[in-house]
């Protein structure tokens, strides 16, 4: 990552650490986790379904061209 932006005709690079999982296996908090990581089909990335930023962008849209 060297910090350079994206050009205007490519997607933005997911944030660091996207898809990284810990499942913990205890109720103890010092107990270790088991570290996953996953991988979304092409499928699920091109329908949005995972997108948790989509009501904050449309909303952010509709406001900039209300302004």
């Amino acid at each position: 990552m060297t910090g350079e932006q994206p050009r205007e005709d490519q997607p933005a690079p997911p944030p660091p650490g996207t898809g990284n999982v810990l499942i913990k296996t205890g109720d103890d908090p010092r107990a270790p986790g088991i570290p996953v990581h996953v991988i979304f089909t092409r499928s699920e990335i091109e329908s949005g379904v995972h997108n948790t930023n989509a009501r904050y962008t449309d909303t952010a849209a509709r406001e900039e061209d209300a302004a």
